[in-house]
């Protein structure tokens, strides 16, 4: 009830812009069942993806924070640019 009342309205904070200064530097936000993902792209924009592998669910980013040109699927190695 509480994620639903209050995590699901409003803004949250998730990380700052220095913990991922470099392209492909990564930090894992973990929000009651969801897992988020925010990655400095190659054009230095900061995105926000669902930690999710498209093709069977599987959580792609397993520590805190990282640097990997592209991420890996540990389940079927699918990868994400």
């Amino acid at each position: 009830l509480e994620m639903k009342l209050f995590f699901s309205k409003h803004w949250l904070f998730a990380a700052m812009t220095c913990e991922i200064s470099e392209p492909g530097d990564w930090v894992r936000v973990d929000i009651g069942r969801e897992s988020v993902v925010i990655v400095r792209k190659k054009d230095g924009e900061v995105a926000a993806y669902h930690n999710t592998c498209r093709h069977r669910g599987s959580r792609i980013c397993q520590e805190e924070r990282g640097h990997a040109g592209r991420l890996v699927c540990p389940y079927h190695q699918w990868t994400y640019g």
